[in-house]
């Protein structure tokens, strides 16, 4: 009867640690808010000094978005990303409108190993999928220091739209006093 059980708790060991999904964990995706589709998947792209943003969209909201994105990288990389007008097949980010998408902010960041590529109805999708990207980043890219001039973004497919059709914010001024000029910045 022991040698049974023993046989049991091997077998039921063997095929717990072989049937593990071949990819990343859904804990390395964690983006605030809470996605509504994630399917990982097996890999690393690597951004790097010679990546570049391309895509189909119009120039003066390519520029807004590049621009909006050398803000958050440039401290930590050394280095400012262009946008080439040419269809570059690897070691870029891709940006594109498409139609299919419903909702306006709705967007879907595809990250392979060669290329990354953030399709969305409009340029404010464009920008939401950026600022999921950007929390793919490590931590390390939040510095205000040089710290790296090569980063890992995990490969997989996140599909996500805003919940709401709003963004709120809330400013309680009865409890905490606050100057002018930060009520304005705030508005």
């Amino acid at each position: 009867m022991k040698k049974l059980k023993a046989i049991w708790c091997i077998a039921c060991l063997i095929s717990f640690f072989s049937c593990q999904v071949k990819g990343h964990s859904i804990e390395i995706y964690y983006v605030i808010p809470k996605l509504n589709e994630i399917l990982p998947g097996a890999g690393y792209f690597e951004y790097d000094l010679s990546t570049v943003f391309t895509g189909n969209i119009k120039a003066e909201d390519a520029t807004k978005l590049v621009n909006a994105w050398n803000v958050i990288i440039e401290k930590a990389t050394g280095h400012a990303i262009k946008f080439v007008s040419y269809d570059k097949q690897t070691n870029c980010i891709a940006l594109n409108i498409v139609s299919e998408l419903t909702n306006e902010g709705e967007y879907i960041v595809d990250v392979q190993k060669d290329r990354i590529e953030i399709s969305a109805k409009s340029a404010i999708g464009l920008f939401y999928g950026l600022q999921t990207l950007r929390q793919l980043l490590p931590e390390e890219i939040e510095n205000s220091q040089k710290t790296s001039e090569e980063w890992q973004i995990p490969c997989g497919i996140i599909h996500d739209a805003p919940r709401f059709s709003y963004r709120g914010l809330h400013l309680d001024v009865c409890r905490h006093f606050f100057p002018v000029e930060f009520i304005k910045k705030y508005i």
